[in-house]
């Protein structure tokens, strides 16, 4: 009897607090007098508490806009009221608790009078879509019995309302689109379309006019799609779809040839077609086009001629097509892509108090008076809407196809999205963040006319900056053959070169080469850990200084805190000799590189064999004497009385380690090539970016050499980047390298 009295009076004494809390002036709260019946689901201290606020999920509109769009909401509870709310069956309790003692830790004791804070949160910036979603947060933060210290238990989910809810109209997040094959999908993404045409003005202003749209040699005509025919466009204008896929392994059964053209041209058996070209052309027709572009029947096969023009023309195809339909969900082209997804778990399912007549003019933090009604919102793990790589992210030949589309509909494993120059939402309103993956080239390459910018201007600049992200996205993918690694990049870097108006370089532009120089392997990306082998390609692909001789996904140091360095190399000539001349950007097969810049010797630590994964622990010797300048020699100072030990570092290797595997066991000659020294901002520190070279061999010289002859120079061949801070070079009496270094000529292949 006792207990429950004071349970009352504690109750009670909440009650009084919450009602002299001040609340935030960015909530738009329910006045507790006004709310609608309490339903059983909820109990009176959450119903007249956080859900009278709305749990945050409508901000105040006439509050202050700033760039923290974050409005939470505080309170308290003891441990004892919170797991009686729960068992008396109040919903939000119940996720409290099972949040503060998960079901496998039933033996986590809790002191009884143990009083909860309880913070929830909302937020929400401009990359999320649709206008006005937001992304639910709940803390609960626990004292710890003896300890000054705090349990923090943390949720994150996004909240959705079903169509025709009442919560609908406060809530703009609906559930993820899972039949995105059906008429009432593809009528949504008709919509999209036509809306992007009409309404967006940086998609109509890069967009051409129907009659002035070049097609390509052939296209399929879907003007009836159950007997669709291959037919030639003489040099025609108009509209039409491309098909961006992946074929899979081996070849394709059904694909175009000098044996069957004509009859392709009369027409093409529907059933034939692999699973993925017949809903492709399903698509075509229902989105209202009569002309679709499909790699494997629209280019000749088996013509050499035939694909090595089209193929010439394969960013054209693309940039001028109206739509690009991305069958990113299939692994083959037997598989298809209009398969209905797998609806995303529900976790749990809250009552939502909504005004029947929402009235945004009221002043900062005043109450609502408006009689309400009670709808239902819904929440769902953040996974569900986070970046996912599909199997067509995987390959390389597909980014130059999505990059160069102005406007795509992407057929994800999880849902159906729009993407276009201007936004990419996910189609039917649900939640997505577009900075999750979202890849976008300047708008300056869509335009058709050649535009040359000054070298050096900060729209230049803009441009190469692009073409590091490309870079990043680019090495993250595989090409079946190694030898088209810089072959299936063509297409975009015959684009930037238009731009940029500089040599390409088997990957890299001459007028930046010595920042471009500096890749390093990416092992921070979340997709750059998959399982696929980073060795060197058996056959020569590149020189070892280009990116696209290894198989790595790269980075650069190219960010705001990075912008200021100077220049501790010199690029004395870089040359490249090509596959084929006439194809500029395509294959190489041998290049040179000459730089003039510091040399330090150094050694890697412990067991060679065993840095054969990302990085390689490498170390200088430590000099007790000052020491100017000149080559530092780690592998000769055991017993040189001048060197009193070692300083350490770490590199990252552009492959997998072989280039460390020497065959008489013994460890390798490394050395470091000091090439730009930058100023890290935040930490009011400098540090020197490096290559790291180890000599070349007599057979590797006489393959990969320029066409100027290696003379007497020395030659290495790159196998990694280090990063070696100032305090570094300090440590090893090497300081005398940064102020005035001593320079080596010396050759890079």
């Amino acid at each position: 009897m006792a207990s429950r009295r004071a349970r009352r009076r504690y109750r009670r004494r909440c009650a009084r607090k919450l009602r002299a809390k001040r609340r935030s002036p960015r909530l738009v709260c329910v006045d507790p007098r006004t709310l609608p019946p309490r339903p059983s689901s909820v109990c009176r201290y959450c119903w007249r508490g956080p859900f009278a606020a709305h749990l945050t999920l409508l901000p105040d509109p006439s509050a202050p806009i700033s760039d923290d769009t974050t409005v939470q909401y505080s309170y308290s509870r003891p441990w004892y009221a919170l797991q009686y709310c729960a068992n008396a069956g109040c919903s939000w309790c119940q996720r409290l608790v099972e949040y503060v003692r998960p079901p496998h830790c039933g033996s986590l004791r809790i002191p009884w009078k143990c009083k909860l804070q309880i913070r929830i949160e909302s937020a929400h910036d401009g990359d999320y879509t649709p206008n006005g979603a937001r992304y639910f947060k709940y803390r609960c933060i626990r004292p710890r019995t003896g300890s000054p210290y705090a349990a923090v238990m943390m949720g994150f989910h996004v909240v959705l309302a079903m169509e025709g809810d009442p919560a609908s109209a406060f809530i703009p997040t609906r559930p993820l689109v899972v039949n995105v094959g059906s008429p009432h999908t593809l009528a949504l993404a008709q919509g999209c379309l036509h809306d992007c045409m009409s309404s967006h003005e940086r998609c109509r202003g890069l967009a051409l006019e129907p009659h002035s749209t070049p097609l390509p040699t052939r296209l399929i005509d879907c003007t009836d799609p159950r007997r669709p025919r291959l037919i030639h466009t003489a040099g025609g204008f108009g509209e039409y779809v491309a098909l961006s896929y992946v074929w899979g392994p081996g070849i394709q059964p059904q694909r175009t040839t000098i044996d069957n053209l004509s009859t392709y041209l009369d027409h093409i058996e529907l059933a034939q077609l692999p699973q993925t070209i017949r809903d492709a052309i399903h698509v075509a027709y229902s989105l209202g086009f009569r002309l679709l572009w499909v790699d494997s029947l629209c280019i000749i096969q088996d013509s050499r001629e035939d694909k090595h023009r089209e193929m010439a023309h394969m960013r054209r195809i693309y940039r001028n097509a109206s739509l690009t339909i991305i069958a990113a969900s299939a692994p083959d082209v037997a598989e298809g892509f209009l398969q209905e997804r797998p609806a995303p778990k529900v976790v749990y399912t809250l009552p939502f108090p909504c005004s029947t007549s929402f009235e945004p003019q009221h002043a900062p933090g005043q109450l609502a008076t408006r009689p309400a009604r009670v709808g239902t919102i819904h929440f769902t793990h953040t996974g569900d809407y986070m970046y996912v790589k599909d199997p067509i992210h995987g390959r390389a030949w597909c980014l130059q196809e999505i990059l160069m589309s102005p406007r795509s509909l992407i057929f994800t494993s999880r849902t159906l999205q729009f993407r276009c120059q201007t936004t990419t939402f996910n189609l039917g309103g649900a939640f997505h963040r577009t900075s999750w993956d979202d890849l976008r080239l300047p708008d300056i390459l869509f335009d058709l006319k050649p535009i040359r910018l000054p070298h050096g201007s900060e729209r230049w600049r803009d441009v190469w900056m692009a073409w590091g992200r490309v870079l990043q996205e680019y090495t993250l993918r595989a090409v079946t053959f190694p030898s088209d690694k810089l072959v299936a990049l063509a297409g975009l870097a015959e684009d930037f070169h238009r731009i940029l108006d500089t040599d390409y370089l088997a990957g890299l532009w001459r007028s930046n080469i010595l920042l471009d120089l500096l890749w390093k392997r990416d092992t921070f990306s979340f997709r750059s850990s998959q399982s696929r082998s980073f060795c060197r390609p058996p056959a020569y692909r590149a020189p070892s200084w280009s990116w696209a001789s290894s198989e790595v996904p790269i980075c650069f140091h190219r960010q705001p805190e990075y912008a200021e360095y100077q220049a501790m190399a010199e690029v004395i000539n870089c040359e490249t000799q090509l596959a084929d001349e006439t194809l500029p950007f395509g294959e190489v097969i041998g290049g040179s590189l000459v730089l003039l810049a510091p040399l330090i010797r150094c050694m890697a630590v412990g067991d060679t064999h065993q840095n054969t994964r990302e990085f390689i622990e490498l170390r200088i010797a430590v000099r007790s004497q000052p020491h100017s300048g000149g080559d530092t020699d780690a592998g000769q100072h055991d017993h040189d009385p001048s060197y009193s030990g070692w300083s350490t570092f770490f590199g990252h290797l552009d492959a997998d380690g072989e280039d460390l595997c020497c065959a008489n066991g013994s460890k390798p000659e490394l050395w470091l090539a000091l090439m730009v020294l930058r100023k890290h901002v935040p930490r009011n520190s400098d540090f020197v970016e490096c290559l790291l070279l180890v000599p070349a061999l007599p057979d590797e010289g006489l393959q990969g050499s320029g066409p100027d002859g290696r003379g007497s120079r020395r030659t290495f061949r790159r196998i990694g980047h280090c990063v070696v801070w100032e305090p570094t070079f300090e440590a090893v009496g090497c300081r005398g390298q940064l102020d005035s270094p001593d320079l080596t000529e010396f050759e890079i292949i």
